[in-house]
């Protein structure tokens, strides 16, 4: 689960689309930090400058049975930039590639 856990419940009520907290890239950061609520101690999803990682997302909820998982793929060419349009062109996240582009 990815969310801003301050302001949403751990189990929310969700009957829209949301936005999400997926990690953090600081400016002198060697490489983009995924946040997740949990993650195994083996678990490193760092992307580093000139890496390309795909998560796969399980959703779970009642009443709900995903026929597909979400896969959610993050690439980080090592640039920085204070401008978010222009940042976008440097870390690219892209929701289930191959079927909607870039978000």
């Amino acid at each position: 689960m990815w969310s801003f856990p301050s302001f949403t419940p751990l189990t929310p009520m969700v009957v829209r689309n949301q936005p999400a907290d997926l990690g953090v890239l600081g400016k002198d950061a060697d490489a983009f930090r995924p946040l997740p609520y949990f993650a195994p101690a083996y678990f490193n999803g760092d992307v580093a400058k000139d890496q390309s990682i795909l998560y796969v997302v399980e959703v779970e909820a009642e009443n709900f049975v995903p026929t597909d998982p979400v896969f959610i793929e993050v690439s980080w060419d090592g640039q920085w930039s204070e401008d978010p349009e222009e940042m976008r062109k440097h870390l690219r996240v892209i929701w289930n590639p191959g079927e909607t582009g870039a978000i």
